[in-house]
């Protein structure tokens, strides 16, 4: 059984100067495999989370991103920023239920780094492209996400971060 009505799903997508992060709601009321099986779920709201600022010569982008909801009906987005002058690092944002549609709240950040990643031609580097977050088994209102950051030049590292809800 869902922990809430809703449940989400999230995307990146871009053009040549900057990328950003795509959210979704989707309702789920009446689509427990239980109960009302040919009930089809439906889109709630869509919301977008980028560098709105059209003047800057160096946006910042944010990139693979993760959802979830919690059982207060709030949605928590962990996701990637970076940019030309904004070192990789892990961001979050959060949606109170209750806030206006499509409207999600300020960036919150949970690293801050000082080093670049930059691809050396010498040796393959791979990039940490991964970020997870999922709803404390426990309590079922914080959430735990895992999102990718550089830790040291040409590294990168993960960080864990509780997010618990404002009351």
């Amino acid at each position: 059984m869902p922990v809430s009505d809703s449940s989400g799903t999230t995307q990146s997508f871009g053009s040549n100067d900057r990328f950003a992060v795509r959210w979704y709601e989707i309702d789920l009321k009446g689509n427990d495999c239980h109960e009302k099986a040919d009930t089809q779920p439906k889109v709630l709201q869509i919301g977008t989370i980028w560098d709105p600022n059209p003047n800057t010569p160096t946006p910042n982008s944010y990139s693979y991103p993760s959802l979830v909801p919690n059982k207060k009906g709030d949605l928590v987005v962990s996701c990637q920023i970076s940019g030309e002058d904004h070192f990789i690092d892990a961001v979050t944002f959060r949606r109170k239920k209750n806030d206006p549609l499509c409207a999600i709240g300020p960036e919150k950040p949970l690293t801050f780094s000082d080093s670049s990643y930059n691809v050396q031609p010498a040796r393959l580097q791979r990039w940490d492209d991964y970020t997870f977050t999922s709803l404390d088994p426990v309590n079922k209102t914080d959430s735990w996400s895992i999102i990718g950051f550089v830790n040291q030049t040409d590294d990168y590292g993960l960080t864990i971060a509780q997010l618990k809800p404002k009351s």
